[in-house]
């Protein structure tokens, strides 16, 4: 949904880093953001599939 508002990886980033409960909860359960690293990854796997087709 990031790529198709045009958001850039920072823009993206910075609204993840906008739900502080869930991060405070998750840092705590699993030691990291887990939310946020796993939709930053999804992030980039698209990106590489969307500028390999052009």
């Amino acid at each position: 949904v990031a790529h198709l508002y045009g958001l850039s990886r920072d823009d993206f980033a910075y609204i993840l880093d906008t739900f502080p409960v869930l991060k405070k909860k998750e840092k705590k359960a699993f030691g990291e953001f887990m939310s946020k690293r796993k939709c930053l990854e999804e992030y980039d796997r698209i990106g590489k599939i969307m500028n390999a087709e052009g």
